[in-house]
């Protein structure tokens, strides 16, 4: 199963501070905000179970989240050098990189 997701929040129902402190509470330790609504998480969870856990019942808001499928050559980009090394430790850490 692959434990990289993508996750795309509405920012103006939740916040940054919101999310990661709910994702800290699910004992989610390894994620990395590419920017404001838009977040890489590491996760034993499923997608639906994971969109449970963050979407308060008695408020719904945009929240999307997909997992990533990566293989050598299969993603590439330019970004934060911080964003590749969160990847490559977690795809490690996953045995998800072949």
């Amino acid at each position: 199963m692959n434990n990289i997701k993508l996750v795309y929040y509405d920012s103006s129902a939740m916040t940054q501070e919101q999310i990661e402190g709910t994702l800290s509470k699910l004992s989610i330790r390894s994620f990395y905000s590419i920017r404001i609504g838009l977040i890489l998480i590491s996760s034993e969870y499923t997608s639906k179970e994971l969109f449970e856990l963050l979407m308060p019942k008695e408020i719904m808001f945009n929240l999307f989240i997909v997992d990533i499928s990566i293989k050598n050559g299969t993603y590439w980009g330019y970004m934060d050098k911080k964003l590749w090394e969160w990847l490559m430790a977690n795809l490690y850490k996953n045995n998800l990189l072949l």
